[in-house]
């Protein structure tokens, strides 16, 4: 008989990825307990994302257990993204990464068109090599800056806050819409507004969506338009640009109001997970923003035509 002893019990294992189920959540809560010392943002979304009924939700097993997992999201018509990819930190190195990744791009190929997007940490090389190895193309950087919020009351200008901001009615976004593709400012986001961490080129069903949250504005009766969430960051809530759509020159008095609609809002900051494009970094700098974190995220995107690549 042949010795295998040398063999480890697991090496005969093969990695199987499939669409995840409920009974899985045990395994996925003590996989993402080993990301990030135990603050992953995945057993936030995971009841949501099971019961999403668009996009796939998979899991990798090794040895009948969960290594690994991620999220194809569908977001518009022509839109994907690609998110929460996990290994388990004993399981990494064994191309697990690959080989959920592979499954997705060959669902998203199966099933959808248009776009498929993903971000990565710029010190991510394993996946960013990953991405380009699989046809992605890099679209963008991104990394937040922060500025303390302005109190409208302790500013010279007196203009009320409903001058500067007035809210979009649901009839206005095919006008809006129209407005922020056409803005000089868009090409200093690589064309692309924040979706939550998900960068994706501005479409009428992101922009209802902001109206119906009440986070889509017009700036000075037109002049500009922001678009905004309410989300964490280090810790404390607070309003975070996702489109700024203004004239170059009125940037930073844009920016200046944001600050003050932060305020307004009795936020103590506000925040912008702002593209580094090399134009864009001093008006930031002039507006009182400051880069909050050393690192940055790289959006990818691979482009679907109705044939494999």
């Amino acid at each position: 008989m042949t010795n295998i002893n040398w063999l480890r019990s697991d090496s005969l294992c093969l990695v199987v990825c499939r669409p995840a189920l409920a009974g899985d959540t045990a395994e996925v809560m003590e996989l993402t307990s080993q990301i990030w010392e135990g603050n992953d943002y995945i057993p936030l979304v995971w009841e949501d994302w099971l019961s999403d009924p668009e996009g796939l939700l998979a899991v990798a097993e090794y040895g009948g257990h969960v290594v690994g997992l991620g999220k194809l999201s569908h977001l518009d018509v022509d839109e994907c993204w690609l998110e929460g990819l996990r290994v388990h930190p004993d399981y990494e190195s064994r191309g697990i990464a690959s080989h959920l990744h592979n499954y997705f791009l060959a669902y998203w190929q199966e099933h959808y068109r248009g776009v498929l997007g993903v971000a990565t940490g710029s010190d991510n090389l394993a996946v960013q090599h990953l991405c380009e190895r699989s046809g992605f193309i890099k679209v963008g950087e991104f990394t937040p800056f922060v500025a303390s919020s302005l109190n409208p009351l302790q500013e010279v200008d007196k203009v009320r806050m409903e001058d500067k901001f007035t809210k979009l009615d649901i009839s206005e976004v095919p006008q809006a819409l129209q407005f922020a593709l056409n803005s000089p400012s868009l090409p200093l986001a690589y064309g692309l507004m924040d979706i939550d961490w998900r960068w994706v080129k501005p479409t009428a069903r992101f922009f209802q969506e902001a109206v119906k949250r009440g986070k889509a504005m017009w700036w000075r009766k037109g002049l500009g338009l922001i678009i905004f969430s309410i989300r964490e960051h280090d810790g404390e809530d607070m309003p975070i640009l996702q489109l700024i759509a203004c004239p170059l020159e009125e940037l930073l008095a844009c920016l200046q109001d944001f600050r003050m609609l932060s305020g307004a809002l009795n936020y103590n900051r506000a925040g912008w997970m702002a593209p580094r494009h090399p134009e864009l970094i001093p008006i930031l700098s002039e507006a009182g923003f400051v880069r909050d974190w050393d690192l940055s995220l790289y959006a990818y995107q691979k482009n679907w035509e109705g044939r494999m690549v």
